[in-house]
């Protein structure tokens, strides 16, 4: 039996920030007619540079394609769309947004209503702080009725994606005449630079420590040695 074809389409989109356009320039000799041929045509691409015609990076934002990389402490961010599609008018229409992390399901959006005309829209912008690892997917859903005989119809999207960390920890003990000396090595994990404010180390009740790395040279033999 075919499947019933939907009526109620979802359109999703990861809101954030856009990057540059970019191409692969194909370069020729300049006194070769093919050469000329290929600045002509690389000239006219919307992905070229003005007065740079083989630069591979262009001056065209795009946005992603697709979700992306999403690391631990981000804030998802996302618009989503619910539209009817038909010339039907949708009745009874339930449209709800759910975040499925791998411990929890996290309600972001949940409306009724009770019809929806022929083009009209729902748009919702979703967000939501990431504080699990692991894969996570984005589950929207419009349940609705059409025709006179209240035929129920459910439309569904998934998208998947997977949360890493940004910053990847090590540390490293070594003792010394009843004292610990503690190395702690904070790697970015992530594709692009990072800045931080600030780093603190905060040590257990009845404890105290040093910073060796605010002590002079002297006092720091001193201690360490």
């Amino acid at each position: 039996m075919a499947a019933e074809k939907q009526l109620l389409g979802i359109k999703v989109m990861r809101i954030t920030k856009p990057s540059l356009m970019t191409s692969v320039p194909v370069m020729g000799e300049p006194w070769d007619m093919l050469g000329k041929l290929l600045e002509e045509e690389s000239s006219k691409d919307v992905c070229s540079t003005r007065n740079l015609p083989f630069f591979s990076v262009g001056e065209t934002l795009t946005l992603p394609q697709n979700f992306g990389t999403i690391f631990l402490g981000e804030t998802f961010s996302s618009f989503v769309s619910f539209l009817n599609e038909s010339q039907e008018i949708l009745r009874d229409v339930v449209m709800k947004v759910d975040l499925l992390t791998p411990a929890n399901r996290v309600s972001l959006f949940d409306k009724n209503i009770p019809h929806m005309d022929p083009e009209a829209y729902e748009d919702k912008l979703v967000n939501y702080e990431v504080k699990e690892l692991g894969d996570h997917s984005l589950n929207c859903t419009a349940a609705y009725t059409v025709g006179a005989n209240g035929l129920e119809l459910v439309s569904r999207k998934i998208f998947k994606f997977c949360v890493s960390k940004p910053l990847d920890v090590k540390t490293r003990f070594a003792g010394d005449r009843g004292n610990v000396l503690l190395e702690v090595q904070i790697q970015n994990a992530m594709p692009h630079s990072m800045h931080l404010d600030v780093v603190n180390f905060d040590p257990a009740a009845g404890l105290s420590y040093i910073n060796c790395n605010t002590m002079s040279s002297c006092d720091r033999c001193g201690n360490v040695m």
